[in-house]
């Protein structure tokens, strides 16, 4: 999951004392001057449901479905929906896109994916995701984004039951074409470290039942954790 340390602002600062043409010194921080840009982005946070569970149940098999996953599904869904991934932190991915419409259009499609590539896989075992969806002004220096969006994003995330997605009141009115789903006004929410309160919502993805038949992952999941384990036995044991 997302710590709030990973996804923190410089909360409290003038960020122009970091930015101007010459460094300045500011308590607590190295007065270096680095590259960035302004951009008004749409922040994606997503989060696996019952992580730990699921690497208590079997590390291997959960380790080796998540790579997959983040390999075949949602780095091939985020790129066709014209954003990027920012980065992971244990469970959590981060990203980015240059628009509300393609951000949650991504979300239920992430949503509908993996409930394809999971359909052979034990219920108790499936991997589902909970999602946070904000937009606003982000500061991108070095790869990095910092800003509010970000941080409200992460606290919707957590706000969200497995199979949804929790959007700002910002994100939704700027959706022009609604996917299939179902929307529910969560009210005005109090979230952690943010100082003005944040209407949320719940869209709750329909039709997510699978339409095809996935290549039988759990089974090459299965194999590929047996020839590891097997691969381990037969290493000599360390000094």
């Amino acid at each position: 999951m997302l710590t709030s340390g990973e996804i923190e602002t410089f909360t409290g600062t003038d960020l122009r004392t970091l930015i101007g043409a010459e460094a300045k010194a500011v308590p607590g921080t190295v007065p270096v001057p680095f590259p960035f840009e302004h951009r008004w982005l749409a922040i994606l946070i997503t989060d696996i449901a019952g992580y730990s569970r699921l690497i208590e149940i079997d590390k291997m098999a959960t380790a080796i479905r998540i790579r997959h996953l983040r390999q075949h599904v949602i780095l091939p869904t985020v790129r066709a929906y014209h954003g990027w991934i920012v980065n992971h932190a244990g469970d959590g991915t981060l990203m980015a896109f240059g628009r509300c419409e393609d951000a949650l259009h991504c979300a239920i499609a992430l949503h509908r994916g993996l409930a394809l590539a999971e359909q052979e896989v034990p219920a108790d075992r499936r991997i589902h995701l909970h999602m946070g969806v904000s937009v606003g002004d982000v500061l991108i220096a070095d790869g990095e984004l910092y800003g509010n969006a970000p941080n409200i994003a992460a606290r919707l995330q957590s706000l969200a039951k497995a199979g949804e997605v929790c959007v700002s009141d910002d994100v939704l009115h700027r959706i022009v074409t609604m996917p299939d789903a179902e929307v529910k006004p969560m009210g005005d929410l109090k979230l952690k470290n943010i100082a003005r309160m944040v209407k949320g919502h719940r869209v709750l993805v329909t039709n997510v039942r699978p339409t095809a038949s996935p290549v039988g992952m759990e089974n090459r999941v299965r194999r590929l954790s047996l020839s590891l384990k097997r691969r381990d036995a037969c290493r000599p044991a360390p000094p």
